[in-house]
């Protein structure tokens, strides 16, 4: 049996998340032209952000009817040294670099040799809190998926089905933003 070495190696995950709150809050010195209104319109905004980058997960792909003899799956053989491109959603892989293997023997395709599609993703929130005596409120406006990227959920991976190689959904919604509004007491 071949080494499965790259099964679960995603070679990049990169995320970061951040908080700003803007220098305007309480202690913070206005000038005497300041009205209550003005200060009560820019005190208490934070913005926050989540990036989260990650490349493709590897994928496992199997044949459509294994001839092991085994009842259990088989992976086909590779025929070529560079099966990643093109790149699309009809068409993931290049598919005819991929092999029905000989009978009762595993194919040799490694697991983790064609990754599905990356993620990108930027989620975004901005908030203002309002003291009211000893409690507080807070609107907060939540954008998430902010640059409308479409995200691929992985391709077809069995080999000898129409699916093979097509990537038919997608892992995340288009972008989406809601309004709340909560009260500390």
């Amino acid at each position: 049996m071949p080494a499965r070495s790259k099964a679960l190696d995603i070679p990049h995950i990169f995320v970061v998340s951040w908080t700003y709150e803007l220098p305007f809050g309480t202690g913070q010195q206005f000038g005497s032209e300041s009205s209550g209104l003005v200060k009560g319109l820019i005190q208490g905004w934070a913005i926050s952000s989540i990036t989260n980058y990650h490349s493709g997960d590897p994928l496992d792909i199997r044949v459509s009817s294994s001839l092991l003899n085994t009842g259990t799956g088989n992976w086909p053989d590779e025929t070529c040294s560079r099966i990643g491109t093109p790149h699309t959603v009809d068409q993931w892989f290049d598919t005819s670099c991929f092999a029905d293997p000989a009978p009762f023997k595993f194919g040799h395709y490694r697991i983790g040799d064609v990754h599905g599609p990356k993620v990108f993703n930027t989620d975004v929130s901005a908030a203002k809190r309002t003291a009211i005596g000893t409690k507080t409120a807070e609107v907060r406006l939540d954008v998430f998926n902010l640059f409308n990227r479409a995200h691929f959920a992985n391709p077809g991976t069995t080999f000898g089905t129409s699916a093979f190689a097509t990537v038919s959904s997608t892992r995340l919604p288009p972008r989406e933003a809601q309004l709340g509004f909560r009260f500390l007491f």
